[in-house]
């Protein structure tokens, strides 16, 4: 998708440069063949990556669509964020393009913000355009990874069954290890799901379903969770 926007977005350029026969222009044009290069480069390089990734670890992930508690809604801070960007950058652009003063280096500034203001628009406009919420609160929902040695999973396992986590001892997470705690959390603290995933084998395999808590529950797991941090 940002490849095809890119492809648009520097036609869009090419056309203006041409028909208004902007001074100097070689260099914005110069400047956007090497970016399209690198940035075709980049998805080869990670297109490589993810395949060979794919046949050596199995992603571990919990299916946030399943989860009834949890819907996904139109982000309107991100849609108004990127309508603003928009604006501004066709402003910027349409100033770079029109403006009557003799100096072109200032119009190809004014043209390369316009251009970065928009891409930027674009890429919040994909990225963050729906977000998933607690369906009875409204608060968003977020995702965090949490990593722990295989010598204490069956002790979470066990907390997670029995949800008994205001009086749990913390368990000491790290940077990495063999054991995923994948989490979702609402910001306001009333709904919380877990699931674990074990290495083995070259892939992280389920260790446990999946576990969602609400309300006490929740803010009693995530209380948890800052303890053992």
């Amino acid at each position: 998708m940002l490849w095809r926007c890119g492809n648009l977005l520097f036609s869009v350029i090419i056309s203006f440069y041409h028909i208004f026969d902007v001074p100097d222009g070689r260099y914005v044009v110069w400047f956007f063949v090497v970016f399209r290069q690198k940035q075709r480069n980049f998805l080869i390089y990670n297109i490589k990556k993810n395949n060979y990734m794919e046949s050596q670890v199995v992603e571990n992930k919990i299916n946030i669509d399943k989860i009834t508690q949890v819907t996904k809604k139109v982000n309107v801070q991100a849609i108004l964020m990127a309508l603003l960007l928009l604006a501004l950058g066709v402003a910027a652009m349409s100033a770079g393009l029109f403006r009557k003063e003799i100096n072109s280096w200032t119009n190809n500034i004014l043209i390369f913000v316009g251009i970065i203001l928009i891409l930027w628009a674009l890429i919040l406009t994909f990225l963050k355009h729906k977000k998933y919420v607690y369906t009875a609160t409204g608060s968003a929902v977020k995702s965090c990874d949490y990593y722990m040695q295989r010598e204490q999973m069956e002790t979470l396992k066990m907390l997670l069954s029995h949800a008994g986590f205001s009086l749990a001892k913390p368990i000491h997470f790290l940077e990495n290890g063999n054991v995923c705690v994948k989490v979702l959390k609402s910001d306001d603290a009333h709904f919380a799901a877990v699931q674990v995933f074990e290495y083995a084998s070259f892939s992280f395999l389920a260790a446990t379903q999946l576990y969602c808590y609400t309300d006490v529950q929740a803010s009693d797991f995530i209380a948890f969770l800052e303890r053992c941090k």
